[in-house]
């Protein structure tokens, strides 16, 4: 096994050597040899990528299932590898996406047809990102998918997977993403006949495909459920909880003579930037920012490091106080394909460095609460936006990024993000605000 150093995992070749052995389970390095062999070089397609995973899903299952834990962690397991955990991992770049992944949608989402049609759509992705011929006949066949799903005869086979007193609405959001996508394959079509080898002006195609997902990102919300579909343990009772999604918008301003630049190179002292506040994959740590939000408490908060490529820094280091006590939230991480996330460890302390976590920090603008580094579970109010870049290794592989489950996500910024790596050390949030979600706020229960 060591031999192969998990090259050839993923064939099924070594990864279930040493289990005639008698011993009482399996050596970690062994569990988490099997689990790296599922990383896969990222220009192998996603067709290749899910023959490989079928190999690989039972040794997953068994070595997480003979791994020795602690009691407590029992409960935490490598959930079973789904095409959408495939698409996190090698296609998904984008905190909207990743979000619109981590929407609760049942059992069997991956049947849903809003999925598959969102899928082909978020494949279409890498096909506009590429060059060559390869890359028009994926382009092709990713928007003929598209246009099959969302064809007259198709698309109330979406509607009706929508909650039917939000039937009416989910009507006019398919007509919508129909109509993108007719534009979509439209100028494809005219790009394509301008060019000889297959190149194309993605920058005025993904207009079109953004545009069709932000219409089934609306979709799939009104069929996302009204409170968590799971419970939170006693023990978490005083702490704030979120049970659904949340905006929250911050307000930036420049130290000293220092400005921001947008895309046409303006300069401003201020800027806003809106992120998304998930619950569903959070919902105490998410809480815990909301209602921080909503009570001022980074209003005024300057940036304390920066750095470069990775992340910025905020929130003071003394944490929140609340009714004269030290707020503390626990490490708090959700896995692909589990129904509610864990708290108290990180993946590393599972067993499951390798897992795919919902919200990971792969997506340029992350956001995760810190904790110090001899406490887990003391996040308080420090705030860390990640500044890395998607498509490099430290964003989307769990070797190169040691965050990923061992900080816990709650968010992304989705908007205005380019102003994130413009961000220096004493530049300011002038405020903060909770645009919507507030309702799905619960406040935690006093102590006594």
């Amino acid at each position: 096994h060591r031999k192969c150093r998990g090259r050839n995992c993923a064939t099924g070749r070594h990864q279930m050597r040493g289990k005639a052995s008698g011993k009482a389970g399996v050596r970690k390095e062994e569990v988490h040899c099997a689990m790296l062999g599922f990383s896969m070089p990222a220009h192998v397609r996603l067709e290749n990528i899910s023959s490989a995973a079928a190999k690989c899903v039972a040794t997953v299952g068994l070595c997480a299932s003979l791994t020795v834990l602690p009691q407590s962690v029992l409960p935490v397991h490598a959930s079973v590898i789904t095409e959408n955990t495939l698409l996190r991992r090698y296609v998904v770049t984008s905190g909207e996406a990743l979000l619109r992944y981590s929407l609760p949608l049942g059992p069997a989402e991956d049947k849903l047809a809003v999925r598959q049609l969102q899928r082909a759509l978020e494949k279409l992705d890498i096909d506009l990102r590429s060059k060559g011929f390869a890359a028009l006949r994926g382009a092709r066949k990713d928007l003929g998918q598209a246009q099959s799903l969302l064809s007259p005869g198709q698309q109330a086979n979406i509607v009706l997977e929508v909650p039917k007193a939000k039937r009416d609405a989910a009507t006019v959001e398919v007509r919508a993403a129909a109509e993108d996508i007719e534009r979509l394959a439209s100028e494809l079509e005219k790009e394509l006949a301008t060019k000889k080898r297959g190149s194309f002006n993605r920058d005025k195609l993904e207009v079109l495909r953004h545009s069709a997902l932000k219409h089934i990102g609306n979709i799939e919300t009104m069929m996302a459920p009204k409170k968590l579909p799971y419970k939170i343990p006693s023990r978490y009772d005083h702490l704030p909880r979120l049970t659904g999604r949340a905006e929250v918008e911050l307000r930036l301003r420049k130290s000293g003579d220092n400005v921001f630049r947008d895309e046409k190179n303006n300069a401003m002292r201020e800027v806003t930037v809106q992120a998304i506040v998930d619950g569903f994959s959070a919902p105490l740590t998410g809480g815990n920012f909301v209602d921080l939000v909503n009570r001022g408490f980074y209003n005024g908060m300057k940036f304390l490091v920066v750095e470069r490529g990775q992340f910025v820094l905020t929130g003071g280091d003394k944490g929140a106080t609340i009714d004269g006590k030290r707020r503390e939230v626990p490490m708090e991480v959700k896995i692909d394909g589990d129904q509610a996330p864990f708290w108290g460890y990180t993946l590393d302390d599972s067993g499951l460095k390798e897992a795919q976590t919902t919200i990971p920090t792969s997506a340029f603008g992350a956001m995760a609460l810190t904790h110090s580094m001899d406490n887990i579970n003391d996040g308080s109010a420090q705030v860390c936006f990640f500044l890395l870049d998607p498509r490099s290794e430290a964003a989307r592989s769990r070797r190169g990024n040691i965050e990923n489950g061992n900080i816990s996500n709650f968010g992304y910024v989705v908007e205005n993000q380019r102003y994130l790596a413009q961000l220096q050390k004493g530049d300011e949030i002038v405020y903060a605000n909770v645009i919507s979600g507030i309702d799905r706020l619960v406040p935690g229960r006093a102590t006594t």
